[in-house]
């Protein structure tokens, strides 16, 4: 797990500050930053964390701006469990079986 946040490059610092002014749509540029930290992470614990993805897909995040989530399907100790990327936190989120989700940790994993 990375231990601090991967600042945005400017061009793409610059391009949100208008998003989050109302003047344009999200740029697809913070999007596909945000899939290859995701898919980074996700070859960082397949290597170190001894974990197999099944399967990962990206999906819209529910919000209505465009911002797209890569979510994965992860086995870890004869086990599956669903995760997604969280933009803001830059790590995977465990989507849980009564709803919610909550931070990736290994040695939590229920």
């Amino acid at each position: 797990m990375r231990t601090q946040k991967v600042d945005l490059p400017v061009h793409i610092r610059s391009a949100m500050s208008y998003w989050e002014r109302g003047f344009t749509s999200l740029p697809q540029s913070y999007v596909e930053f945000h899939q290859a930290l995701a898919e980074e992470e996700l070859a960082r614990m397949e290597a170190d964390e001894a974990v197999i993805v099944h399967r990962k897909w990206m999906k819209p995040d529910g919000w209505g701006d465009g911002m797209e989530h890569l979510n994965a399907v992860i086995e870890k100790d004869d086990k599956l469990f669903k995760v997604y990327w969280h933009d803001r936190n830059q790590e995977f989120f465990q989507v849980s079986e009564t709803g919610g989700a909550y931070p990736l940790r290994f040695g939590t994993l229920k």
